[in-house]
């Protein structure tokens, strides 16, 4: 799952309109097409998709307000991202 999630976060990409890392885009990606893309490739249903959009969009805001998260709060986050895929 993490390495879905490092996907997404770059090639969505997961960032502001204003951040620099899209310097190179001719304008704003349609970021749900292509997490739903990301996550098709992984033959994960829509409404998985989804939930990983969400799950990126508040991972972003948390950071936005508080700083990145710790390295316990990543595992903590992985854990139930490995359960709630298995349910």
């Amino acid at each position: 799952m993490w390495d879905l999630a490092h996907a997404v976060w770059q090639f969505a990409p997961v960032c502001d309109d204003a951040d620099r890392w899209l310097g190179g885009w001719p304008s704003p990606p349609d970021r749900s097409a292509r997490i739903a893309a990301l996550v098709g490739g992984c033959r994960l249903g829509p409404e998985r998709a989804i939930r990983v959009e969400d799950g990126l969009a508040a991972v972003r805001e948390w950071e936005q307000e508080h700083g990145e998260l710790s390295t316990e709060e990543l595992a903590w986050a992985d854990k139930v991202i490995a359960s709630d895929l298995r349910a």
